[in-house]
């Protein structure tokens, strides 16, 4: 009995003994169990977080850049947008005044862009219905309707013996003439016994360029044209016979003969326009110079203004009241009497007024020559 207590105690001590070293090592193991754990979850979030920042890191350039590349194509999309949308605005609220703005210079540089491209020969001009033609010498071949380049237009020129096979000089000139868009086109040729220069007046009219005028000279006719388009044709027929003509285009562009003058010294003869001799004032000149002590002393005119003709005398020199009544008595023989050269005048100022030239009539400046 006793060894089965001593056994029982025995076992009760060494069962005690185990179950505490089994609690503690229980308790060990679940602290080491705890702290595994935790060093586990602490290394998992270590690891997580590493393989986080691993991730971030090799991979960092290109998220940086892409991220930077995505906020580029944002701005430069934005950007985009807002300029594409501010010049819509911007043209938008533009475009009206540069639409007025551009009319106005195609209206004010038309003629020049037409004239430029006849001149480079690309273009052409067209003869107008109302052509005035007072090419003398060469023989005019411009028809109205008919359309030149400028070698068209120089061959058509050409054609006369006279230069042909000349290279000519070219120039040309604007015009200020009225509000309309004007040009001077000069063709000269210096040939071996002979210079002969061609004018050519071009007018833009209806976004087309035309001929409106047209007059040749040489060594005994000289037509010049001054700034305005006024053209002066001056010749000489003889020593004691000459011509003044002043030709001016009106409102309308359409050219007149402002005055047509005829100058004649004792020895020569008026005649009409239908070239019939003007008896009476003829006869008047031959006697008023066969009984004058200097029969050179008075020149005799004739001046178309207007479609009337005007008849007066003027003196080389100092003009004596008893010369004129002399003159004025031998004209009465033969039923002729003088205007005199105030009514001239007179006709020829209000003539211009009609015309809307007079300023342009008395202008002497020449345009600006531009020579090709």
């Amino acid at each position: 009995m006793k060894k089965s207590i001593k056994v029982t105690a025995l076992f009760l001590i060494v069962f005690a003994l185990l179950t505490g070293c089994g609690n503690d090592v229980q308790k060990t193991q679940e602290a080491e169990d705890r702290n595994v754990e935790e060093t586990a979850g602490e290394n998992a979030s270590e690891t997580a977080a590493d393989e986080e920042n691993g991730a971030a890191g090799s991979d960092e350039s290109i998220s940086v850049q892409e991220k930077a590349d995505e906020a580029d194509t944002d701005v430069r999309a934005e950007a985009s947008d807002d300029e594409q949308s501010t010049g819509e605005t911007e043209d938008a609220d533009t475009k009206e005044t540069d639409t007025d703005a551009d009319e106005t210079e195609i209206s004010a540089t038309s003629a020049r862009d037409l004239f430029a491209d006849f001149i480079k020969g690309i273009g052409t001009a067209v003869v107008s219905d109302d052509y005035v033609s007072m090419v003398i010498m060469m023989n005019d071949s411009l028809k109205s309707g008919q359309e030149y380049t400028v070698p068209e237009l120089r061959q058509a020129v050409e054609k006369d013996e006279m230069i042909s096979g000349i290279e000519p000089e070219i120039a040309y000139a604007p015009l200020s003439c009225q509000d309309k868009q004007a040009y001077v086109f000069r063709l000269t040729y210096s040939g071996n016994t002979e210079a002969v220069t061609e004018h050519y007046v071009f007018l833009e009219d209806k976004d087309s360029l035309k001929i409106v005028f047209g007059i040749d000279s040489w060594s005994r006719r000289w037509a010049t044209i001054n700034e305005n388009g006024v053209v002066s044709d001056d010749g000489s027929n003889g020593a004691g016979s000459h011509s003044y003509v002043t030709y001016a285009p009106d409102k309308d562009f359409i050219y007149r003969t402002v005055s047509d003058v005829d100058e004649q010294y004792y020895g020569y003869s008026f005649y009409d326009e239908n070239g019939q001799a003007v008896e009476a004032l003829n006869s008047t000149m031959n006697e008023a110079g066969e009984t004058a002590e200097d029969p050179l002393e008075v020149v005799y005119y004739s001046e178309i203004i207007d479609g009337r003709v005007y008849y007066y005398f003027l003196g080389t020199g100092k003009l004596t009241q008893k010369t004129v009544d002399r003159i004025d008595a031998i004209a009465a023989k033969y039923n002729f009497k003088f205007d005199g050269k105030a009514a001239a005048d007179e006709a020829r100022d209000a003539y211009k007024e009609k015309l809307g030239v007079k300023e342009a009539c008395d202008n002497q400046k020449e345009p600006n020559w531009k020579i090709l």
